[in-house]
């Protein structure tokens, strides 16, 4: 049985939250995700108390195969750590720990696997590239043309104390890298073809 792809599920990081401002005592908030197969989108609520120690989730889950449809209502715990300058760092705790190793552990990301938002170890999820074979892996993932115009044009000085910049040697090789995943297909397709 092969795992389920990350990328493919509905994640909650604790780095968006933060961004938008969710981090604060007496805060509510709505999250929506788009479907990834049909335009039906799904929301879920969320609520901080006056302590920001960890957030309630509201949300209906509708089972497709079952075609039954249930209320949940559960905690999310926050876990913190202090900063070298200052401050505080939030992350989330498993709220399902399904795996012993998941018991305590900071996670900066859960999927909602099945009914409940858990960390990629308790839904046992992989990631796309993971599942690569050798050759892909060799030649990486393909580079569109704008995203190398996109490059070129981050690149406003060129050489700086007689040095090429980061953002020059950046460009310059992600543009070898399209030129030899181009140059692998055309064997490939030649290969094939017997040419």
């Amino acid at each position: 049985m092969s795992k389920v792809v990350a990328e493919s599920l509905d994640k909650l990081t604790i780095s968006y939250l933060n961004q938008q401002g969710f981090l604060k005592p007496w805060s509510y908030f709505d999250i929506r995700w788009q479907s990834h197969s049909s335009k039906e989108s799904r929301f879920v609520q969320f609520s901080i108390q006056e302590e920001i120690s960890g957030m309630r989730a509201f949300y209906k889950h509708i089972d497709e195969k079952a075609g039954e449809q249930s209320e949940l209502d559960y905690r999310i715990n926050f876990l913190t750590t202090h900063c070298y300058y200052g401050g505080k760092r939030y992350w989330f705790e498993c709220p399902v720990g399904r795996s012993w190793s998941c018991r305590g552990r900071r996670i900066g990301v859960l999927y909602r696997c099945g009914k409940h938002f858990m960390c990629r170890h308790c839904c046992e999820l992989t990631y796309r590239s993971r599942n690569l074979s050798g050759a892909q892996k060799g030649r990486g993932r393909i580079i569109s043309i704008p995203e190398l115009r996109a490059l070129r044009e981050k690149v406003k000085r060129p050489f700086y104390g007689g040095k090429p910049t980061k953002n020059l040697l950046r460009y310059l090789l992600m543009n070898e890298r399209a030129k030899m995943s181009l140059n692998k297909f055309a064997e490939r397709i030649k290969s094939r073809n017997g040419v």
